[in-house]
């Protein structure tokens, strides 16, 4: 478990193909394209035991039909019965990117069968009655790209209605899955927990496995005229979170308790704005164990049984630590006062925050735009309770870190609150609550009296990949929080005021639409050294301290390019390194050894 919440169970689903005008990419909202072939990804659900398929052990992944229907051949696109790995197209393969579970985000790539399509009857009924009575032109598929999804027009409940099974060789994946519970029937839902891949095929190893937190709600009535007296949708259930392309097929747990709630599907949207529904799972088990009758064999009482959650297996990533709410909904976040305005006339503004008593900045180096454009004496810097301040910049990093520190020209009488760095500031995990705090959009150019607070999780924390030197050494912060233009340089805080990043800015789709809800930061421990460097004696005298922190980093830099390499990927039976292939050779060992017998006799 990831801070007791199963990130192992739910891998990356990937299908490349051959895509030579790459008709399929474009109808994506994103993709993979190289020489010819495409790749699509989803996010997968690992069920938790093995299952036997004609005298073998296997694993069985579900997944969104969305990456595997463009990959069918055209005779088979009209119908989701009697499909399976032969009904590809030639040359298309299906794969899985699983967590090794070491806590370093090292990842394997495995081989995967396609097996067919389980269709959820009662689902489909829902989501016809919602396309039928829907208020505006309800469509299927993401929002964004540009046009969305335009090839699946045509078969919108289907796809919707229906997930895809592929099955793994249990002699290749055969540790067990985090107990998971698989009852038919769920009891009140509220607050849950969303683990999915978003853009997951673009850099497996940063957007594998990203946990959202959120809610389940029924609000029929936002899609439908009249919902609440709809008795064929009361169980149609809306996940409310920050929920992005690639995410469809993951998994939603109830954030207390190791329960299933459903898996995400594709989501509805109208012009204003998606409705990223959740497949129930007891639609699930009713769709796979008919589809699944004389073709797989489950364990008795697979479906039934609930595991047991203790504190020890659940309920890390669940903490909502410290904050204080005030009766308007607000959060009383001292800490956020530390946060400041940093203005470059002729430029542009963002955020940066307070490193001691001595008059530090730390933010981001692109708030100060390029070099030669920047005059060190017409930087402006706007703190909380005294108003504006000149200040000068003292060192630029010229590595992977995206940071810049300013000194102030004169301290402020008034008395600053810097922000802190703690001992705990290093244990964040997926599932945590945080802050973002920072002078984002219209907030931070209309000059309001304080940062905005946006409220997300923590979705990854991504590591440095040296096992050896740099063991569970965070590298980058990935999260599920609002940052807009502006925010960049400001604070991520946890819920008690812990700093657990600065905010570096958020993402961007090829479309140039930003998307506002999936940010990047610098994680507390790379932060660090220069906060003991800016509260150390005659900081100003040590700035070759700066530059040993600037060294470079070539595994960090590839982590901030998005540039990690694809995860080794399983030899099947048949290629190099497959059981098929060793018997090959060891055939070819015996037969030199008889020849060289046979010379010797002569």
């Amino acid at each position: 478990m990831n801070g007791g919440v199963p990130l192992r169970v739910c891998p990356l689903v990937q299908v490349t193909g051959p895509d030579p005008r790459l008709i399929k990419a474009n109808a994506s909202p994103f993709h993979k394209a190289a020489d010819g072939t495409t790749s699509l990804s989803a996010s997968g659900f690992l069920w938790p035991e093995i299952c036997s398929h004609e005298g073998k052990r296997h694993r069985v992944v579900m997944t969104s039909p969305s990456i595997i229907w463009p990959f069918l051949k055209q005779n088979y696109k009209s119908r989701f019965k009697g499909v399976d790995g032969r009904s590809l197209l030639s040359g298309a393969k299906v794969s899985m990117i699983i967590d090794q579970g070491n806590g370093t985000n090292s990842h394997t790539e495995l081989p995967g069968d396609f097996a067919g399509f389980v269709q959820m009857p009662a689902f489909r009924k829902m989501v016809n009655s919602v396309i039928e009575r829907g208020r505006g032109d309800l469509k299927l598929g993401w929002k964004l790209g540009n046009p969305p999804q335009q090839i699946w027009t045509e078969q919108q409940t289907d796809i919707m209605s229906h997930l895809a099974v592929v099955m793994v060789d249990a002699t290749i994946l055969d540790r067990e899955g985090p107990e998971v519970g698989l009852g038919s029937r769920q009891r009140e839902i509220r607050h849950v927990h969303a683990i999915g891949s978003p853009f997951g095929c673009i850099s497996p190893h940063h957007f594998s496995q990203c946990l959202v937190n959120g809610t389940v709600s029924r609000l029929i009535d936002e899609l439908v005229n009249g919902g609440r007296d709809v008795e064929d949708l009361r169980e149609l259930m809306v996940f409310n979170g920050h929920v992005l392309p690639g995410m469809e097929g993951g998994l939603v747990l109830h954030r207390d308790s190791p329960d299933v709630v459903g898996v995400l599907s594709l989501p509805l949207h109208t012009s204003r704005r998606e409705y990223p529904l959740v497949i129930p799972i007891h639609h699930i088990i009713e769709g796979l164990l008919g589809w699944s009758f004389g073709k797989l064999e489950f364990p008795p009482g697979l479906f039934t049984k609930k595991p047991p959650v203790s504190e020890e297996s659940w309920g890390r990533g669940n903490e909502q630590s410290g904050g204080v709410m005030d009766p308007n909904g607000g959060l009383d976040l001292p800490s956020a006062r530390g946060v400041v305005k940093v203005f470059v006339p002729g430029g542009g503004w963002g955020s940066g925050v307070i490193a001691g008593s001595a008059g530090f900045i730390v933010t981001c180096s692109h708030v100060l735009g390029k070099t030669e454009a920047v005059s060190d004496r017409k930087i402006h810097v706007k703190i909380e309770g005294s108003g504006w301040h000149r200040a000068e910049v003292i060192y630029r990093f010229e590595g992977c870190l995206d940071l810049a520190i300013l000194k102030l020209a004169h301290l402020p009488s008034a008395r600053q609150t810097p922000v802190l760095l703690t001992e705990t500031a290093s244990d964040v995990l997926p599932g945590q609550i945080c802050f973002a705090v920072g002078f984002g959009q219209e907030h931070g150019r209309t000059g309001g009296t304080g940062a905005a607070i946006n409220q997300g999780n923590i979705a990854k924390v991504v590591y440095h990949p040296d096992d050896k030197k740099k063991k569970k050494m965070p590298v980058m912060l990935i999260n599920a929080v609002s940052v807009h233009p502006g925010s960049s340089g400001g604070a991520l805080f946890l819920a008690d005021g812990t700093l657990v990043g600065l905010i570096t800015g958020n993402t961007m789709h090829s479309t140039g639409q930003s998307l506002v809800h999936f940010s990047f930061g610098i994680p507390a421990e790379s932060l660090r050294p220069i906060f003991e460097w800016a509260n150390s004696f005659c900081p100003l005298e040590n700035r070759k301290k700066l530059k040993e922190l600037d060294a470079v980093d070539p595994q960090a830099s590839l982590i901030w390019s998005l540039s990690m390499p694809s995860p080794p990927r399983v030899p099947t039976d048949d290629s190099p390194g497959g059981r098929a292939f060793k018997a090959y050779l060891a055939e070819i060992e015996k037969e030199k050894a008889k020849k060289s017998l046979l010379k010797s006799r002569l």
